[in-house]
Parts: C-alpha cells; sequence; structure tokens
C-alpha cells in the first residue's frame, strides 16, 4: 500500500528527524519535494503554493492508483505504533476516513486513508479549486465532504483519537510551555495547532518525552 506525502526545504528536518525514523509499516513511500522559500507559516504564499502542490499529488495519487487505498500524510508527523492494520480496517464502507482536527469534529486533511475512485478524485478536484481561490484546503475540504455526503456521494469517517493532534483536546493554538493531555494507546502524533517548524518540532520533542515516560 502506497503512503504519499510532500514537503518543502523548510520541514525537510521533520521527514529527516521524525517522520521517517518513527514510521513502524512498510508502507511503498512516495515522498515529493517542493522546492519553495519560507517556512511554511499558516497563510502566507509559500505556505498556499505548498496547498497547492500537495492538492495535485493527490489527484495525481488517485487518478494512478485507481480502485485501490493509499495513505496520504503531512511530513508533521511521527509514529508510535503501526498503522497499517487499523487503517484496513478504517476504510471499509468508506471512500475517505481521516484524522480528527479537533474536538468539534472536524476532520482533518493532513493524515488519512481514502480509495482511489471516482468520488475522492471529484472532492479533491473541488479541493483544488477552493484552494485557488481561498488560499487553504481544510475548511473547503470539509465543507465540501460534508455536503457530498448529505447527497450520499462520499461515504466518510474519522479516526479514532489515538491518531492524536492537540486540537482534539483543546481548540488553542500550542506554544511551548503549554501541556496538554496525550492517549495512553496513541498511535501517531500530527504537530499541528501551532505555528513555525520551531514550535513543531518543540511539540513534537513534548509528545514523544511524555509518551517514553
Amino acid at each position: 500500500m502506497k503512503l504519499i506525502s510532500v514537503y518543502t526545504p523548510s520541514h525537510e528536518i521533520l521527514k529527516d528527524k521524525w517522520f521517517l525514523p518513527s514510521l513502524r509499516d512498510d508502507y511503498e513511500l512516495e515522498i515529493y519535494p517542493f522546492d519553495i522559500q519560507g517556512d511554511g507559516k499558516y497563510l502566507t504564499p509559500d505556505w498556499t503554493r505548498g496547498v497547492s502542490f500537495k492538492a495535485e499529488r493527490i489527484i495525481e495519487a488517485i487518478k494512478q492508483n485507481w480502485g485501490q487505498v493509499f495513505v496520504y500524510s503531512d511530513i508533521d508527523i511521527q509514529f508510535f505504533r503501526p498503522t497499517k492494520s487499523v487503517l484496513l480496517d478504517a476504510i471499509g464502507g468508506y471512500d475517505i476516513v481521516c484524522q480528527q482536527n479537533d474536538s468539534l469534529g472536524q476532520l482533518c486533511t493532513g493524515f488519512w486513508i481514502a480509495e482511489a475512485n471516482a468520488k475522492t478524485l471529484a472532492l479533491w478536484e473541488s479541493v483544488r479549486e477552493c484552494v485557488k481561490k481561498e488560499g487553504r484546503d481544510q475548511l473547503a475540504f470539509n465543507r465540501l465532504i460534508r455536503k457530498e455526503g448529505r447527497a450520499g456521494l462520499c461515504r466518510y469517517a474519522s479516526l479514532p483519537a489515538k491518531f492524536f493532534c492537540p486540537g482534539i483536546v483543546e481548540r488553542k493554538l500550542w506554544k511551548p510551555g503549554n501541556t496538554f493531555p496525550i492517549p495512553k494507546n496513541i498511535i501517531l502524533h500530527h504537530a499541528n495547532w501551532t505555528e513555525g517548524i520551531e514550535n513543531k518540532i518543540a511539540q513534537l520533542e513534548y509528545v514523544k518525552k511524555s509518551v517514553q515516560s
């Protein structure tokens, strides 16, 4: 099974120090570099170009893996347990199953498993067009997938909280020194709900130390 990811120069350290060394499964990796300048700060022009690049690679992956399931993962993720078997169980009966982004049930576009089919292709092609207008993908993704879901066009679900990010327990921007509870059975940690590469690294270190202790 393939795992797709993208990264920019500012996030290469996350790929090399956190993402790849912690991966516990034998995925067929397709990790695409995108050579843009900047530190990837939320909603800056370089960040938006990176999101557009991500959407293009996802659409490409759907077309190239038609009828199969694959995983997409952002690069600011560290793994603590194998994911493949859990994800394969989760995708049964659905077109796409995503990490939760917050306690309100919003879905995260940073980690998910999907079947490459006409429904997920239409979804991500629509997201790509919204990125051009809105500069980001996650709000559009949640809006579109719920619209399609009501029409019965796209079957979706969310992964359990052990696919963890801080927004699941507190919808608040994280800064170094802040604490949050971490699931005892955590499978992975997505370092979001913070800004800047330094803060992401600090959050990755905080969660890793907490889990190890």
